[in-house]
């Protein structure tokens, strides 16, 4: 037996090998260079009037590419790797999958970005066309052992399982999708995403592969973390099947070109969804006790939760707003500057939850002491500032709206680094001591009691 079978068949070696990590970094490595920064680049750029011609669309788009699959897919694809065999307590195969996964979409990330930008060399091309076959084999490989680990175990499955398993499924809706852009795009020698597919794209890869994940690890593990009482199972499943159904039927009409009301139909139905899984998870429901905090937990864990649920609700609320106004102009939203539906679903919703997340499971997963509270209370107040800026921005007509949205993606860009900073120290050998004599002091102080 080969040492990559010995590891994938001891749950002991395999779970403590931490495949979370390099994801982590490369996560934020994405966000902190060709993510949130040229994103709030690009913007000051606009805002200083300075003409941009076709590098406008070309960087907005690989900054989307970036932010979508490398900042928030690759967190999900880490925390996802660690996560689901503790879900089935199985055993997941390592570490050949992990690391072929993390270098495609390493590798597709920086294709992309480098393909759609830069064009002073006859590149374009050959790159994009390595992004999409990159992109298709990491989420391929990912959606592959994820899939079979929710298989493994004997324990009845669950519904946290379904959302998972949901989430997979769109993951190769979205390499689809990307293979056919990059068909497009060297079949007419362009850098820039036709604007349709692209949309697909985004519904697909934002509600379908990172949001279904997002909703099976809440429904595992938020309810015990805040003490709620128990997650209304039946009307949750109810969420599971309207969200997913409106995401299909989004995702046909704009394949097939069908009339804006069954657009609509498709976005209402998709946020019902949101709502019902919102009330389903009773996360706004008073705590059963006050529970006990484990070894210095950050306390304001809930309050990034409060915050992520409640901008995806707006979010969905927003894109029926839009779609009511392309249906009877008079009442739509005065504008539409910026994309303000995927920023608030992106940044509000996926971001928030990733660092609110993060908060209580990396700690637990490194057996280690959380730095800087003081912190992430800024990181948090930062992070809904610019939601609520790019809101604002994009739905209001008036004259610094353009200033406003780069203050937005200035607050975006400073609250990522500073929770780049919190993770570094989380990660780091120091935090793990502190951990361990923290807990041996505990001991023996209740010893001594």
């Amino acid at each position: 037996m080969s040492s990559s079978d010995r590891h994938s068949h001891n749950p002991g070696l395999w779970s403590s090998q931490r495949t979370y990590r390099p994801f982590i970094i490369s996560s934020l490595c994405v966000a902190l260079t060709l993510g949130f920064t040229t994103g709030a680049a690009i913007i000051f750029f606009r805002l200083l009037d300075i003409d941009l011609g076709t590098a406008w669309p070309t960087h907005t788009q690989s900054h989307g590419m970036a932010q979508i699959l490398g900042w928030a897919g690759l967190f999900v694809m880490g925390l996802g790797f660690h996560i689901v065999p503790r879900i089935r307590n199985s055993s997941i195969k390592f570490p050949w999958p992990q690391r072929c996964v993390l270098t495609f979409m390493i590798v597709a990330i920086i294709s992309r970005f480098l393909g759609q930008t830069v064009t002073s060399f006859s590149i374009n091309n050959p790159l994009l066309a390595v992004s999409a076959i990159s992109l298709a084999l990491g989420l391929g490989i990912f959606s592959l052992f994820v899939g079979a680990t929710l298989l493994k175990g004997r324990a009845r499955h669950r519904l946290p399982e379904l959302w998972i398993a949901a989430s997979t499924g769109w993951a190769i809706v979205v390499a689809g999708l990307d293979l056919m852009i990059a068909y497009r795009m060297i079949d007419s020698n362009s850098v820039i995403v036709p604007s349709a597919i692209g949309k697909l794209f985004i519904e697909a890869a934002l509600i379908g592969f990172i949001s279904n994940f997002i909703f099976g690890i809440s429904l595992q593990v938020v309810p015990s973390f805040l003490n709620l009482p128990p997650a209304r199972l039946r009307l949750n499943g109810v969420s599971l099947v309207c969200i997913n159904t409106g995401i299909g039927i989004i995702i046909l009409t704009l394949a097939k070109d069908f009339s804006n009301w069954w657009l609509f139909a498709g976005v209402v139905f998709k946020t019902v969804g949101f709502l019902i899984y919102i009330l389903s998870l009773r996360l706004y429901s008073r705590k059963m006790s006050p529970g006990k905090y484990i070894v210095n937990v950050y306390r304001r864990f809930e309050w990034y939760l409060q915050s992520a649920y409640f901008w995806l609700l707006i979010g969905g609320m927003l894109q029926v707003w839009k779609l009511i106004g392309d249906l009877y102009s008079p009442i739509g939203p005065p504008t539409s500057l910026g994309a303000p539906t995927i920023h608030v679903v992106g940044l509000g919703f996926i971001t928030i939850m990733i660092i609110g997340m993060s908060t209580r499971m990396l700690p637990m997963f490194e057996a280690a002491l959380l730095p800087l509270h003081g912190l992430l209370d800024v990181i948090l107040i930062l992070i809904n500032l610019s939601v609520a800026s790019r809101l604002i921005a994009g739905i209001i007509r008036f004259d610094l709206a353009w200033t406003v949205l780069a203050l937005s993606g200035s607050f975006g860009t400073l609250s990522i680094t500073l929770f780049g900073l919190v993770v570094w120290k989380l990660l780091r050998r120091s935090s793990r001591q502190e951990y361990i004599e923290l807990t041996r002091y505990k001991v023996k102080l209740k010893t001594f009691e």
